[in-house]
């Protein structure tokens, strides 16, 4: 009777008796291999966890969401319904165009002006838009794009529920990402 290489199984060879104890002690070391297998791959699973938690608390930025459009639209709506404000100093949105669009950005709805940011993208132009929440879902809504400044008494940021960006034509493939800085 042979045994393999690593973990001395039974091999039978035609003129071998084989015993229901070989069948047993392979069962045995087969089972003890697979435990410890899948013990060291929980082990290394919850080691990459810690190191990527540990990793996330030393950044001050962190992806809320990303959104792409899938088709030409002049309408582009970015949900803002599972953010919760009070964990953030500043939100900023990133966008990015595959071709120059002028758009004016909305807070809500399109049919009520409570905010108005008209800004071209272009190209390799990423405009960045930052909120400004302070750590503080009732605090009043304020929206930076480069030098201008929009502040509004009349909303707080616990009231806002997307964005919507209008204007000429996005093409496909144009995106928006969140992002929460601490």
């Amino acid at each position: 009777m042979n045994k393999t290489a690593n973990f001395q199984l039974t091999q039978w060879e035609k003129t071998d008796r084989i015993m229901m104890e070989d069948f047993n002690r392979d069962n045995a070391a087969i089972d003890a291999a697979l435990k410890s297998n899948a013990d060291a791959i929980t082990a290394e699973a919850a080691a990459r966890e810690a190191a990527v938690t540990a990793l996330a608390s030393k950044s001050r930025f962190t992806k809320l969401g990303e959104w792409s459009l899938s088709a030409d639209a002049t309408t582009f709506e970015i949900p803002l319904t599972g953010i919760d404000w009070a964990n953030w100093d500043k939100v900023h949105l990133d966008c990015g165009v595959k071709n120059g669009s002028t758009v004016t950005l909305y807070l809500n709805s399109t049919s009520n002006s409570i905010m108005q940011i008209t800004s071209t993208w272009s190209g390799t132009i990423r405009p960045r838009y930052t909120l400004e929440p302070g750590y503080n879902a009732d605090r009043m809504v304020s929206i930076r794009y480069a030098a201008n400044c929009k502040v509004y008494t009349d909303l707080t940021y616990s009231n806002i529920t997307k964005l919507i960006f209008k204007g000429s034509e996005m093409v496909a493939g144009s995106i928006a990402i969140l992002w929460g800085e601490k």
